[in-house]
């Protein structure tokens, strides 16, 4: 199986807390399609998150 790179999130804090990983490249099955993406964002609602500044619980958002 090959692989691809991913920055994932491994706890909850800064971005010391990002990382650069290889992962496995998921396989799609029959019906699914594999889309490559060249650029991706960021909502702040999800930094905010990762920052713990909102709470996953905190429904006022």
């Amino acid at each position: 199986m090959t692989t691809m790179k991913a920055i994932r999130i491994h706890a909850y804090g800064g971005v010391e807390n990002l990382h650069y990983d290889d992962v496995l490249r998921p396989e799609p099955q029959a019906g699914q399609v594999l889309v490559r993406v060249h650029a991706a964002g960021l909502n702040p609602i999800y930094w905010k998150i990762r920052e713990q500044q909102i709470s996953i619980q905190d429904r006022r958002y």
